[in-house]
């Protein structure tokens, strides 16, 4: 069985035009890679899920964030296939 998780993805973009928060990152070449989970979080509280991708070949998401003029840390990570 695959024991390994696949790499992480590399954010290269996060911009906010008007209310809408876009990501964008480059995805690990992982031959297992399943798509994506991207999360975010206020400084100094655990990341709460926004979004899950299940296309390996998406690398952007955008969103509305629920509050506006809040500083917000992004996330994304691998989510991969099961291969024995």
């Amino acid at each position: 069985p695959d024991i390994m998780p696949p790499a992480a993805p590399v954010l290269t973009r996060i911009e906010q035009i008007d209310q809408t928060v876009r990501l964008e990152w480059l995805a690990p070449p992982d031959a297992d890679l399943a798509g994506f989970r991207v999360l975010a979080s206020e400084p100094g509280q655990p990341p709460a899920l926004i979004g899950e991708l299940d296309d390996p070949a998406r690398s952007e998401f955008a969103y509305r964030p629920d509050r506006t003029g809040v500083m917000l840390q992004h996330s994304v990570t691998a989510l991969e296939f099961e291969i024995d």
